[in-house]
């Protein structure tokens, strides 16, 4: 059955199982811990088998960028890559009795202190605000009424939206005193 957990052996040193416990005292979903090992396997993989405690910042851009260019992985993929690094190292290799975020002294292997700091993030928020601006330039344009519809809605859903703008605007009209003789 692939919706049951495994059991995790008492005491074991492996690191995946290790990771699969903290998951789940946290209280991860079971899909979400089958999810994040897949992508910290793939990540100590990619990288030789090397311990995730020996890499850094260096090595999460170089997987993150072989998913995307050699992989040819979408930026949802990718996204859920980083997840999955992100708890790694901010979670499950954070140094104990650390309550903040950490400082450049301590071995950090992000750059970045939160996720909204994240390249991706970045990306993210630039696209939308040039998508958000674009709109605007548009609403402002004296040739278009009303915003672009993001989607093409059908002739027949267009009409009626257009017939329920214009009784929207009579109705104003009317209840400003300007009676229809």
């Amino acid at each position: 059955m692939d919706d049951i957990r495994h059991a995790i052996p008492a005491g074991s040193n492996r690191f995946t199982d290790q990771v699969r416990q903290d998951l789940r005292d946290r209280g991860y979903a079971y899909q979400t811990e089958k999810t994040y090992l897949h992508w910290i396997r793939r990540f100590i993989l990619f990288h030789g088998k090397r311990h995730p405690q020996q890499m850094g910042a260096v090595h999460i851009n170089q997987f993150l960028s072989h998913l995307g260019s050699r992989r040819n992985c979408s930026p949802a993929t990718q996204r859920i890559a980083l997840n999955a690094l992100i708890y790694l190292y901010h979670k499950f290799l954070r140094p104990s009795g650390s309550t903040g975020p950490q400082t450049e002294s301590q071995s950090h292997p992000l750059p970045w202190r939160s996720r909204a700091e994240s390249p991706l993030a970045r990306a993210r928020d630039a696209s939308q605000t040039r998508e958000r601006h674009q709109v605007y330039r548009q609403r402002r344009s004296p040739h278009t009424r009303r915003a672009p519809c993001r989607h093409d809605l059908g002739s027949a859903t267009q009409a009626s939206i257009q017939y329920r703008h214009r009784s929207l605007q009579s109705l104003r009209w009317f209840c400003q005193g300007h009676r229809q003789h």
